[in-house]
């Protein structure tokens, strides 16, 4: 399932990280989340590259490390597995089948793990 092949992510210069603090209407950049001014900081995807985000500064959005970690893990990861899933059903995609066991046939018994009986002591 490899979807048409996106360009690659802009470099984050120091011009492009002024213009994302400039989108949020502030001097220093935080965190949108918890409001941490202290950081450090990373920029990320409002709308995530996953589902068809864009690298425009308008989705560009600045977070404190464990905000942006949880908001990947919680938000983000969760949602582009979900789309890649409808995706997949839509398209008629399957999951490759595992293959599982019978079990054994009702009469059947297993070769014992000692060919012969115990001596008796």
């Amino acid at each position: 399932m490899a979807g048409p092949k996106r360009p690659p992510r802009p470099k984050l210069t120091a011009k492009r990280k002024a213009e994302i603090t400039a989108a949020a209407g502030a001097e220093e950049p935080f965190c949108v989340d918890c409001g941490d001014t202290e950081g450090p900081f990373q920029a990320d995807h409002e709308i995530p590259r996953g589902l068809n985000g864009s690298d425009e500064i308008k989705n560009m959005k600045w977070r404190c490390v464990p905000c942006h970690l949880r908001k990947t893990t919680e938000r983000d990861v969760p949602a582009i597995a979900k789309a890649k899933r409808i995706e997949r059903k839509d398209t008629g995609q399957r999951k490759p089948s595992t293959i599982r066991s019978r079990g054994f046939t009702p009469g059947y018994r297993p070769i014992p793990s000692r060919p012969f009986p115990k001596r008796p002591r």
